[in-house]
């Protein structure tokens, strides 16, 4: 694995183990955790079977992620 990569994918496995009743997906689909997987009692209703992007950007690095407004973003592509 890339080193620059490693944090995210870091992240990644620790929200899907702690929000997602540690789903395992593959890297090749489309959705980091798809709409049916995302049904768990931690999840705030209004956000359950939607699909979930996990996003990561390192801190103190300049990053092309930076969104700072994910339900204006989802609003805006709907």
């Amino acid at each position: 694995m890339v080193e620059v990569q490693y944090h995210g994918f870091t992240f990644e496995k620790w929200v899907r183990n702690t929000f997602f009743d540690k789903y395992e997906g593959n890297y090749m689909q489309k959705w980091d955790i798809p709409p049916e997987n995302n049904t768990q009692k931690s999840i705030p209703s209004v956000y359950r079977n939607i699909p979930v992007s996990v996003k990561t950007a390192k801190y103190g690095r300049r990053s092309d992620l930076e969104m700072s407004d994910a339900r204006g973003a989802l609003m805006f592509h709907s």
